[in-house]
């Protein structure tokens, strides 16, 4: 037995080592199991701290857009607001203008207008005032030739003239020139 004794006795530190190992094995897969689960866990904090950071990002991104919307909405209102009463008061000012401008045609037209009949008056008293005179003329040739036949005389100027004068009022009470 000594044999197992001795076999025994340098067995020990084998064993000891053997269960020391073991020991260590075991402790070390539970650390492992440990750290997967430490590591489980801060993937887990890490998410729910992400989401949590993400949620309270979105609120706050949400509150900076309605302020910035509400600022935005207040300015562009303000923009129609004054781009409207700008163009309301270009489109009196052009109104006015027009209306303006149409009374300086109205006049100017009317102007032009009372010279072309002032024109045409005169123009027409002229062509009347020299056909006049053109008539008077052929009557009183006609009148001396005449007298000259009837009377076989010439007549002195101042009894042809009288009676050419008395033929034209008798023509014109007649609308004989008409």
């Amino acid at each position: 037995m000594q044999i197992t004794a001795d076999l025994l006795i340098s067995l020990i530190p084998s064993l000891v080592l053997l269960a020391v190992g073991t020991f260590l094995f075991w402790r070390q897969g539970s650390q492992k199991d440990d750290l997967e689960k430490i590591l489980k866990l801060d993937k887990k904090l890490k998410t729910k701290i992400a989401k949590q950071i993400q949620e309270e990002a979105d609120v706050q991104l949400k509150n900076v857009l309605d302020a910035v919307s509400k600022r935005l909405e207040v300015s562009v209102n303000g923009m129609v607001g004054s781009l409207t009463e700008s163009s309301n008061k270009q489109v009196v000012e052009l109104a006015n203008f027009v209306r303006e401008q149409q009374k300086v045609i109205v006049k100017e037209s009317q102007f032009m207008l009372a010279s072309a009949i002032d024109k045409a008056e005169k123009e027409l008293s002229d062509y009347k005032q020299k056909r006049q005179t053109e008539i008077n003329v052929k009557i009183f040739e006609i009148v001396r030739l005449a007298a000259k036949e009837v009377l076989g005389k010439n007549i002195n100027p101042n009894e042809n003239e009288k009676l050419v004068e008395d033929a034209i009022e008798r023509a014109k009470q007649q609308k004989f020139f008409s």
